[in-house]
């Protein structure tokens, strides 16, 4: 563990000078420095009292301590700041956020994983109580000063710090700071009401410890504090902040949940837990729905984080869970009931939100005749046993497959590892050289022009008529289904739209960007309103931006019901688009999971990349070794795979040894393929 060393400050103004040298003496094993707004005159600027404060920060400390005046300090906070930091070192620690904040519903979730730190969502750093590493408090001293004379508040401050540094902030598990009833300076308890933390550890009984992992969340709901609207938050890399976000229906609408089915269910919940309508009075049925739909979304993301019912119902009844959810109810409706009024919503809305949780953790919570499955039907494809051989070449060595309607299936592996030959067979054209297969129940080898009529086929390479327009492409196609000249001009143009590329119809194909080209390709794969839609490497050779768009239709195509088979050999694209995937290797199945299920069991939680100057990398490795569950040795760095990152991070910083760099990443699909092949994807 690294030697800690704090230094602390309490940012004030003279009106609250007081309450400020109150907390500084509550707390003498801080060392609290109380410093005041430089220019009290002037008006109310955060930034200006954050900066020096961050400017406060000890000549030989480690880490730097600033807190707001009106906040309350956990018992003991030294202590335990010193182990968090001694574990984490590099990341920034918030002790605080408010219980209406994107934050909290990620603290919520990662409290019911048993984590002790949560990730921060928000558009901003909860900064009422944040301890710093020593050295990013002196850079944002310097930083401060352009971005005070534009005026941005500090919580952005520090939030674009992090990002350009590369820097995470993260959340303690529970809050060791609370935020007093104390008037803001900002106006901010009337702009955004009371902002109480999302569960304090002052209200949690048992001993307090900071010392579990990180959460694992990928998937938060929230219920927007100003529009009272459900969305949710979907972890990825390439998005702003590593998260995007979707509309909280649209998302269960990719899982085969549709707004008719969540309304009866919500009605059903609401009969049976608030039979003579008290919550009604306080909260319209518009927004309770909202709220019942955020908490249906926590037992969707909670099937990623707790095994069974069995232990979701335990870890319920947990006093930090049960407090954390408590708050749920008051924090997301502050803006929309008043205040005195704030204290009845945890008895009245925790049981609306439990059934809400179980009923999106487990489809048998739900009501009975009205359940939805991801998947349904009979498969409509069905491999056993199936070969394809080119003269003493073995390209799909006796592979074993089952997609059902509704499924986006994918098979992932490296170039040579026999997908495309598999998606020749499946599309009808290529013979099979031994095994069986059955496309929507009918042999392909005898009914091949009958699955064709019923395919969408999408080629690794476009092969669009580029002296056509991009509408004349769609016509051509649709014409060789015996489709009328009207009924193709109005498919085309439904298409287009679909795909965005309406601006562009009349355009001829040649100066179209890949990404449009590809997205044409998808287009007229749709022509004859396909059940399946064979899609291989749908975004090779694309940029991030145009790879995005083009999930993004895969997506709604996902909603709509439509069957996707694909191949790819980039990690992020199956993990976005594939409910079940099997990795290939040589021909062969190596594994086959969802690709949750596939991280979890081969690879784990998280990856810590160390690179070092020298070529003698098993030599590193060996001298590694007990960090973690294990490590592995690639030919230009070493992986350490751990359960915490950061922990196993600060063992090898420990060992001293001549790393010239050492991150911590999320564990992804690319780890399980190292682990079930022995070498990478890009090999």
């Amino acid at each position: 563990m690294a030697t800690v060393r704090l230094s602390a400050a309490v940012m004030t103004h003279p009106r609250r000078l007081d309450a400020a040298r109150a907390m500084r003496d509550r707390h003498p094993e801080l060392d609290l420095q109380v410093v005041v707004d430089p220019r009290p005159e002037a008006p109310a600027n955060a930034l200006r009292t954050a900066r020096a404060a961050w400017q406060a920060v000890g000549a030989r400390a480690t880490h730097h301590l600033v807190v707001q005046d009106d906040m309350l300090l956990v018992d003991g906070l030294g202590a335990l700041l010193e182990a968090a930091a001694g574990q984490r070192p590099t990341q920034v620690l918030s002790l605080f956020t408010e219980w209406g904040s994107r934050t909290s519903h990620a603290l919520r979730l990662s409290a019911l994983q048993g984590a002790s730190w949560a990730p921060a969502l928000d558009p901003y750093t909860p900064s009422a109580a944040v301890l710093l590493p020593a050295d990013v408090a002196r850079g944002l001293v310097g930083y401060a000063a352009e971005a005070d004379a534009a005026g941005h508040p500090d919580d952005l401050v520090v939030l674009n710090y992090l990002r350009e540094h590369g820097l995470e902030n993260l959340v303690s598990v529970p809050n060791l700071a609370q935020h007093t009833p104390a008037d803001s300076l900002m106006g901010n308890d009337i702009l955004m009401g009371p902002r109480h933390s999302a569960v304090y550890a002052g209200d949690v009984p048992g001993e307090l410890s900071l010392d579990g992992p990180t959460g694992d969340v990928t998937l938060v709901p929230h219920l927007l504090m100003f529009e009272g609207s459900s969305i949710c938050h979907l972890r990825d890399p390439d998005a702003a902040g590593g998260w995007r976000e979707v509309p909280t229906h649209e998302y269960l609408a990719g899982l085969g949940i549709t707004t008719r089915d969540l309304l009866a269910w919500y009605g059903e919940a609401v009969a049976e837990v608030d039979p003579y309508g008290a919550i009604r009075t306080l909260v319209a049925e518009p927004l309770l729905f909202q709220v019942w739909l955020t908490a249906f979304g926590y037992g969707v993301a909670a099937g990623d984080l707790v095994p069974d019912v069995a232990a979701l119902d335990e870890r319920l009844e947990q006093p930090l869970v049960r407090h954390a959810l408590r708050t749920f109810g008051p924090g997301a409706l502050k803006r929309f009931v008043p205040r005195l009024l704030l204290d009845r919503l945890p008895d009245l809305v925790d049981p609306l939100f439990r059934a809400a949780l179980r009923a999106g953790f487990n489809p048998d919570a739900r009501p009975e005749g009205r359940r939805t499955h991801r998947i349904t039907g009979a498969p409509v494809i069905q491999a056993r046993g199936l070969v394809k051989k080119f003269g003493s070449r073995v390209a799909v060595d006796g592979i074993d497959v089952e997609v059902r309607r509704g499924e986006a299936f994918g098979f992932l592996g490296p170039n040579g590892a026999g997908k495309s030959s598999t998606m020749r067979m499946l599309g009808c054209v290529s013979k099979p050289t031994n095994g069986t297969l059955r496309i929507l129940g009918l042999d392909p080898v005898r009914h091949g022009s009958q699955i064709r009529a019923k395919l969408g086929v999408c080629p690794q390479q476009d092969t669009l008529d580029t002296e056509l327009t991009v509408t004349e492409n769609l016509l051509v196609y649709a014409r060789y289904f015996g489709m009328s000249r009207s009924a193709a001009k109005a498919k085309a143009a439904q298409l287009l739209d679909f795909v965005q590329l309406t601006e562009r119809a009349g355009s001829t194909v040649e100066p179209l960007s890949g990404g449009m080209k590809r997205r044409l390709t998808i287009a007229r794969a749709l022509v004859n309103d396909p059940e399946i839609v064979l899609l291989d490497e749908p975004t090779t050779g694309l940029d991030p931006q145009a790879r995005h768009l083009v999930w993004e239709r895969l997506f709604r195509l996902k909603q709509q019901g439509v069957t996707l088979v694909l191949t790819t050999h980039y990690m992020d694209e199956a993990e976005q688009l594939c409910d079940r995937l099997v990795v290939m290797d040589g021909g062969k199945i190596v594994a086959q999971d969802s690709p949750a299920e596939l991280i979890r069991r081969y690879a784990g939680r998280e990856v810590v990349e160390v690179r070092f100057g020298g070529d003698d990398l098993d030599g590193y490795a060996e001298k590694m070794d007990g960090i973690g569950d294990r490590v592995e040795t690639l030919p230009d760095r070493v992986l350490v795979y751990a359960p915490d990152g950061e922990k196993a991070a600060a063992a090898v910083r420990d060992r001293r040894l001549p790393a010239t760099s050492v991150l911590v990443r999320r564990a992804s699909l690319e780890d399980v393929f190292l682990r079930l092949t022995g070498r990478t994807l890009v090999d």
